[in-house]
């Protein structure tokens, strides 16, 4: 098929080569009669640029040497849909006449009928095909559909000498002409929604239940061919359907018409359904949805979705569909370039350029993004920016090519941010360059300090790196920074939906991949009071999914039995807990939101202000705002890491035979007799001056689990020395 080369002909003038590729095609032994209806764009071409009559000697010559090929009747579908574009065109109405003529010779008094439907210049165009192509169909015992009402009816008698039919509708009968049939009705199959509604409704529930698409598509062709979901449900529910039947009945029958050419299915809730009497090809399909499109990652989609149908269909991918889509994609980032330079837009744009390309053998699309890149002043940012994890190696074999003197360290800033699928090829390539093991661990630092920013990075070094240059630490560390993070996403108003959905899905991918494996691994590393917390942790975190949750929490359970995690746990040995009051927790947060909405804010500012100054390589403002930048992240990472773990911690919680978090402790110098009252809480009550002591600090672990009595070493106080419990109270019930 060479429709897209012919239309640039009919666009440029070039009518003898465009006749001369006409030719070429038609002597083709692909091409059919179909072939002329997937041309129809051309002869639209040639009649917009002013050359109907070129247009029209083109259908003239593809109708007569086709006919010779497939026969009159095989030719008249297209014939008929050129002669209503080129109306005008006597030659066309004879020449479909004759076909008209040869097709259905043994039609009893044909002579007349055609006379009487006006093909030869009588009737407009249309009405006359409608007046023979509804003739020639109706006989008695066919189906009609009323044009104006949709009623169904029935032709009970014709008389093809005298070219007059009757029809009985809703229990009257009535006699018509050629003409007047053909205005009042249209011919339909036995199996038309109308005519089931009206005449067979047992079949009508057969179908229902058993070819549900077909069902569709005859409910389609009855209310214009357009329908919407909710529409489809309205109609059928709950006359035909119960309505706690029909999201299964929905579904079954979506997933057959996705498969159907004549059907096209747009939007998500509700669906828009359209019906096409003329299939659609493949290719016509896959065009057409490209057009609509203009994000590259839904660009990128659809190419993926037709080569994937084409290997279904065991077919090789249409070359001139592919130029077609490569030489849009082109010009779309020709103009994104020219409008705004090189931007990420127009970079991810050139990727799928370049798979396009890719299955054609050319490099233009791939040339195109090397080029931006080596332009960029901030290459890694070009390459960020590319949502579409499949395009990010594409990216990065791009970026190598462009800064082949800097790739070391242009692949070691991309590490971090990169999605998870693409650092293992990052870490591979840095490894083969030689970059060093000490410099990996500094990237895995980095990593876990910002866990929701290199979130990517972090289920990477969970799911087991490959290359052993790269240490990425305990599972038990890098697994309590992702159900952190989980937590985070709950609570945070500064993460978006879709980045917290997504955030979710993949570290429910990685827990769950090959059977839990990495999660196995790490229960075999922790105590039995690291797995309690661990469960108890998992089993608040709803947006870990349902399964996955109920599988770690199984997991759990198998290799540490209930009855002996009990036993061993202490709530100050709880090292993913971080007890704290109420009001310790309201003060966390409110430090979290001045550092993220002033101090973050402030420090945004001085980074646009500093880089407003022109070279950044010579910009110390501009570098000490970067380095501000990065500690306020790791240290806003370090502060909802604690939130994450934050328990409440309440006055029934604390114990009373023994020190543990929440209790105020007098302890007695054993010489001296003099006594010193303290007070053990979270860290984020800790105030010195006030003797109340952070619970996880080394002075308040050597002495949790004390009972009165019971003697300590304390260094911290005056005198130190050696101290006996003398009392314990429940610090909380104060409160």
């Amino acid at each position: 098929m060479q429709t897209h080369s012919l239309i640039k002909l009919a666009a440029g003038g070039a009518l003898q080569a465009l006749e001369e590729q006409w030719l070429a095609l038609l002597d083709l032994e692909s091409t059919t009669p179909d072939t002329m209806l997937e041309l129809m764009p051309v002869f639209e071409c040639l009649i917009e640029r002013g050359h109907p009559t070129e247009a029209a000697t083109l259908a003239w010559t593809a109708i007569e040497m086709l006919k010779d090929r497939f026969g009159a009747a095989q030719m008249l579908q297209a014939a008929g849909a050129v002669l209503l574009l080129l109306k005008d065109s006597q030659e066309l109405r004879a020449q479909v006449t004759e076909l008209y003529r040869q097709a259905h010779a043994q039609y009893p008094a044909f002579e007349g009928l055609i006379e009487e439907a006006g093909l030869a210049g009588k009737h407009p165009v249309r009405r006359a095909l409608r007046t023979l192509d509804v003739c020639l169909s109706v006989e008695a015992g066919t189906f009609l559909v009323s044009r104006h009402d949709g009623s169904a009816a029935q032709a009970v008698a014709v008389d093809a000498d005298t070219r007059r039919f009757r029809v009985r509708s809703r229990g009257r009968e009535r006699e018509f002409g050629p003409v007047e049939l053909a205005d009042h009705y249209l011919p339909v199959d036995q199996d038309d929604f109308r005519v089931l509604r009206d005449y067979r409704p047992q079949r009508l529930a057969e179908l229902l239940e058993q070819e549900p698409a077909r069902m569709v598509i005859s409910i389609l062709r009855a209310q214009g061919k357009m329908i919407d979901s909710d529409a489809l449900e309205d109609m059928l529910c709950p006359s035909l359907i119960e309505p706690g039947r029909w999201k299964k009945w929905w579904t079954k029958a979506r997933a057959v018409l996705k498969r159907s050419p004549h059907v096209e299915i747009e939007g998500r809730g509700p669906y828009y359904l359209t019906y096409r009497a003329v299939a659609r090809t493949l290719e016509q399909e896959t065009r057409g949805h490209f057009a609509k499109l203009a994000d590259p990652q839904e660009q990128l989609a659809a190419v993926k979705a037709y080569l994937r149908e084409c290997r279904l269909r065991k077919q090789e991918p249409q070359s001139e569909l592919l130029t077609r889509l490569a030489d849009d994609l082109d010009a779309r980032a020709r103009r994104q370039e020219a409008r705004d330079g090189g931007t990420a837009f127009a970079f991810a744009t050139r990727l799928v350029q370049r798979r396009v390309e890719r299955a054609l053998g050319r490099e233009e699309g791939e040339a195109a993004a090397v080029g931006l890149l080596a332009s960029a002043a901030d290459p890694t940012a070009l390459v960020r920016n590319v949502e579409a994890e499949e395009l990010w190696l594409p990216a990065c074999a791009c970026l190598e090519k462009a800064w082949p003197d800097r790739r070391a360290e242009l692949l070691a800033e991309l590490l971090p941010v990169a999605p998870l699928k693409a650092c293992d090829y990052l870490a591979g390539r840095l490894a083969e360059l030689g970059y060093p093991a000490e410099q990996f661990d500094a990237l895995v630092q980095k990593i876990m300090a910002d866990p929701i920013r290199y979130n990517g990075a972090l289920l990477w070094l969970w799911d087991g790196p490959q290359q052993e240059q790269v240490r990425p630490g305990r599972l038990i560390t890098l697994l309590t920074r992702m159900l952190n993070v989980l937590g985070e996403l709950r609570r945070s108003d500064a993460i978006s939906r879709n980045q917290a959905r997504q955030i979710a899905g993949h570290t429910r991918s990685v827990l769950g991949a090959r059977k839990c494996e990495r999660f196995c691994a790490c229960l075999e590393e922790i105590e039995p009071g690291v797995a309690s917390a661990l469960s108890t942790q998992i089993s608040r975190l709803d947006n870990l999914g349902r399964a996955v949750r109920e599988d770690l929490l199984k997991l759990i359970r198998q290799r540490f039995p209930p009855s002996e995690v009990a036993r061993t746990i202490e709530p100050w040995a709880d090292q993913s807990v971080l007890w704290t009051t109420a009001e310790g927790l309201l003060r966390k947060q409110a430090d979290i939101d001045e550092l993220v909405n002033v101090k973050m804010k402030e420090n945004a500012r001085r980074i646009g202000e500093a880089a407003a100054h022109g070279d950044l390589s010579d910009n110390a403002e501009y570098k000490f705002a970067l380095e501000e930048r990065d500690l306020l992240r790791s240290r806003l990472a370090q502060m909802q890491q604690q939130i994450g773990m934050a328990r409440v911690l309440k006055a029934k919680d604390v114990p009373t035979e023994h020190i543990g978090p929440g209790s105020r402790v007098t302890f007695r110098h054993a010489e001296s007799g003099t006594c010193v009252e303290m007070v053990f809480l979270g860290p984020f009550e800790a105030d010195v001056a006030r003797h109340i002591y952070n619970y996880k600090a080394p002075l308040a672990q050597a002495v949790m689990g004390l009972s009165v009595g019971d003697q300590a070493e304390l260094t911290v106080v005056e005198p130190a020395g050696r101290y006996e419990v003398a009392a314990l109270e429940n610090a909380l019930a104060r409160r």
